[in-house]
């Protein structure tokens, strides 16, 4: 049976809510993501698998700096 126009609507809107939900990684995420590009993963492969858009690996790996600085024991390494 063929979904109607508004079954459609409904899935489309569905997966774009998906898609756009904002994600908050924490400081221990982001130094993970800095130790994986410095291995040589590629920024594609680290988005798809934090989920998070290829800009925001971008963003994070050029203050790896800070997050490669961030002691894992304290409770900012929690903090977004």
């Amino acid at each position: 049976m063929e979904p109607t126009k508004k079954q459609w609507i409904f899935y489309n809107e569905k997966e774009k809510e998906a898609k756009s939900k904002r994600r908050s990684l924490s400081g221990t995420q982001k130094a993970e993501i800095c130790h994986l590009k410095e291995q040589g993963i590629s920024q594609v492969a680290i988005a798809k698998q934090f989920h998070i858009s290829e800009a925001t690996v971008s963003k994070i790996v050029c203050a790896k700096v800070r997050w490669l600085s961030l002691d894992l024991n304290t409770n900012k390494a929690i903090m977004k």
